[in-house]
């Protein structure tokens, strides 16, 4: 898609970064009640991954260093930049 002229990107460079790191992910298990002893195996979505790195590079435009986002999504924990609450 990339090189496809009729399909732009705002950030181009925040777009393919995001792809790379959400490509390194892999499923986790996570638990979705705390009563019921049930475990599935959670994967990261592309859109976090996409958050991520358009909210470095718009710090980065506005001269500012982005420490991290927090998120309590165990597998967008995996990205670069996140962390836990």
């Amino acid at each position: 898609m990339f090189g496809e002229p009729n399909i732009p990107f705002e950030d181009g460079q925040a777009v393919w970064r995001a792809l790379q790191a959400y490509r390194k992910t892999r499923p986790v298990i996570a638990r979705k009640d705390k009563v019921i002893a049930r475990k599935d195996k959670k994967e990261a979505d592309f859109a976090d991954a996409l958050i991520v790195f358009k909210a470095d590079a718009m710090a980065a435009v506005s001269g500012t260093e982005l420490k991290g986002l927090y998120t309590f999504d165990v597998a967008a924990r995996q990205l670069p930049l996140t962390a836990a609450p």
